[in-house]
């Protein structure tokens, strides 16, 4: 019986310790990924702030609309203004390596005054702290989601849903 339990503790440690091995591997992965778009995210960031840093909203959400023709992103839809937005060949290249960032739906952009999130349909976010602290919710539709978040580099956090 005694060497039963210690049979089962041992497994139950093992898949412990490989479950954070993978997080940790995983989390590796998509660092590297980040720091290789990394000069994208922020110029996005720089561009996103420019033009609508004045509006008076709480929070700007924007969708991206792809051409059909090449599969490209050509345009954002504002849900503040209820417009599209059309995007500069350049503007549209650096959603592009976005983008390549995710593994995960890419899809929305949203800007409040503490943080630029960049999500989508899927189970993950890179988000910039404007002011500098971790976030402390993801976006989703289940405000009570639960999540996890590791600091990039200097304000930027990568979001992702924990899943059971």
């Amino acid at each position: 019986m005694k060497r039963i339990i210690t049979y089962i503790f041992t497994i139950i440690i093992s898949f412990s310790v490989c479950s954070c091995t993978q997080y940790s591997n995983d989390f590796d992965l998509k660092k590297d990924t980040f720091n290789i778009n990394k000069v994208s995210f922020d110029k996005l960031n720089q561009y996103l702030l420019e033009q609508f840093s004045n509006i008076e909203n709480s929070e700007l959400n924007f969708t991206f609309s792809v051409s059909e023709e090449t599969g490209e992103i050509e345009k954002l839809y504002s849900s503040y203004s209820h417009e599209y937005i059309y995007l500069d060949e350049d503007i549209t290249e650096l959603f592009t390596n976005v983008k390549n960032s995710f593994t995960y739906d890419f899809s929305i952009v949203s800007i409040t005054s503490t943080r630029i999130s960049y999500g989508g349909e899927g189970n993950e976010m890179f988000v910039y702290s404007l002011d500098g602290k971790k976030p402390k919710y993801f976006w989703a539709d289940n405000k009570d989601a639960a999540f996890s978040s590791y600091s990039l580099d200097n304000n930027w956090y990568y979001l992702f849903l924990k899943q059971r």
